[in-house]
């Protein structure tokens, strides 16, 4: 069987191209990775690292929202700074006495 000059380079060109793909998977595979700039690859709409795999499972704090209400209790506190008005989120415990405190403050 005759091969033909092209399909010899095309040969010579794939095997090279597996040769440093193995290199690349191996460096994968035995390397340590160093990663900078945290609040970009933890931020969930810049970073590339949004289509997980494996089983699906709740975030800590998501359980009786306590991932979702702290957010808005810190940003309740520049609102009462502002507003003078306490959310009803705000009026539970001690909370109205740090908020006045942090309002006499700034």
């Amino acid at each position: 069987v005759a091969v033909k000059e092209e399909n010899i380079n095309l040969i010579c060109t794939l095997k090279s191209q597996a040769e440093e793909l193995v290199k690349m998977l191996t460096l994968f595979r035995e390397g340590i990775m160093l990663l900078d700039e945290v609040d970009l690859i933890l931020h969930p709409l810049k970073s590339e690292l949004n289509f997980p795999i494996g089983e699906k499972f709740d975030l800590d704090g998501s359980e009786e929202g306590e991932r979702w209400s702290l957010p808005i209790h810190l940003m309740d506190a520049f609102i009462y700074v502002q507003s003078g008005r306490i959310s009803s989120f705000e009026q539970r415990g001690v909370a109205s006495d740090i908020l006045s405190r942090l309002s006499t403050a700034v």
